[in-house]
C-alpha cells in the first residue's frame, strides 16, 4: 500500500479522539486506508479503521509515546 493514515492512541480518551478524526477523514476521503496503533485494540473495533495494531508494553502514555510512535512508523503498512 502506498498511502494511508496512521493514528497512535494510548488510553480511551485518545482512542475516542482517533475515532472522531478517522470518521471525518473517511467522510471526505473514503478510499484512504487508516491504521490505528493502540494499547487496547478491543476498545477500537469499529468500521472506521482498516487495520488495528496492538502496541505491546505501553505502560505510560507520557513515558512511552515516543517509543510507540517510532514503533508504529517502523511497522507501518504504507510506503
Amino acid at each position: 500500500m502506498k498511502q494511508g493514515i496512521i493514528y497512535i492512541a494510548v488510553g480511551q480518551k485518545y482512542i475516542d479522539e482517533a475515532k472522531l478524526s478517522a470518521k471525518s477523514v473517511k467522510r471526505f476521503c473514503p478510499e484512504i486506508n487508516i491504521t490505528l496503533f493502540t494499547d487496547t485494540p478491543q476498545e477500537a473495533r469499529f468500521n472506521i479503521f482498516d487495520n488495528i495494531v496492538k502496541i505491546e508494553n505501553s505502560n505510560s502514555p507520557k513515558n512511552q509515546i515516543r517509543t510507540d510512535k517510532l514503533s508504529a512508523y517502523l511497522k507501518t503498512p504504507y510506503d
